[in-house]
């Protein structure tokens, strides 16, 4: 295993994610690392058909409430909600 050593660890690439990890490594020269639970997905991968667009999602966009009553959708991908969102 590869140990890494950073300042500022931030959890998730969303939005706030990614440009606070910007910012920081920018302006106050600290070490920052990202962790990202989901994968990178280019611009081909955007195809505009839904059924392709749920590998942006945690769980394949099958996530529910326990009750099942609800879906409950979050981005599952480098740039989260943000990168769903723009799909």
């Amino acid at each position: 295993m590869t140990r890494l050593a950073c300042d500022v660890l931030i959890i998730g690439s969303g939005a706030a994610g990614g440009v606070l990890a910007a910012t920081l490594a920018e302006q106050t020269k600290k070490k920052v690392i990202v962790v990202e639970k989901g994968g990178w997905f280019g611009g081909e991968s955007f195809d505009q058909r839904e059924w392709d667009m749920r590998v942006l999602y945690a769980e394949d966009g099958r996530r529910t409430t326990a009750d099942g009553a609800m879906a409950v959708r979050g981005g599952e991908c480098v740039g989260g909600g943000t990168t769903v969102n723009y799909a």
